[in-house]
Formats: C-alpha cells, structure tokens, sequence
C-alpha cells in the first residue's frame, strides 16, 4: 500500500474501532495523529520483518 493511503486507512480503522468498541478511547488530534502513525510503522515494520522470520515460505505453501 502507499504510505498516504495507508495512514488514511489506518486512520479510518481507528476511528470505525473507537465508534464500535468500548474499550478503545482516544482524545486530542495529537493523540489521534501519532495512534495513526504508530500502527502504520507497526503494520510496516511486521510486513519488512515477518519474511525473514519464515512465514514467506509457509505462506508461500499455503497458497499452492
């Protein structure tokens, strides 16, 4: 996904995830800002990471 793309879906994700859930409370445009951009680098980082840790592989087999 590109970056903008995916930090305005993730924004959304949050925002449809506070509206739904009681348990998930963020407040301020800094706190909403930055919860955006921690999961992107997250969501980020696990897609650059998890090949190395070999689910590429096991996802590979699952799909044939």
């Amino acid at each position: 996904m590109l970056g903008g793309v995916a930090l305005i879906a993730t924004l959304v994700a949050l925002i449809v995830t506070d509206l739904v859930s009681d348990g998930l409370s963020i407040s301020g445009i800094g706190t909403w800002i930055a919860a955006t951009v921690i999961v992107w680098i997250a969501a980020l980082l696990a897609a650059f990471v998890l090949p190395f840790l070999g689910l590429k592989k096991y996802l590979e087999e699952r799909r044939v």
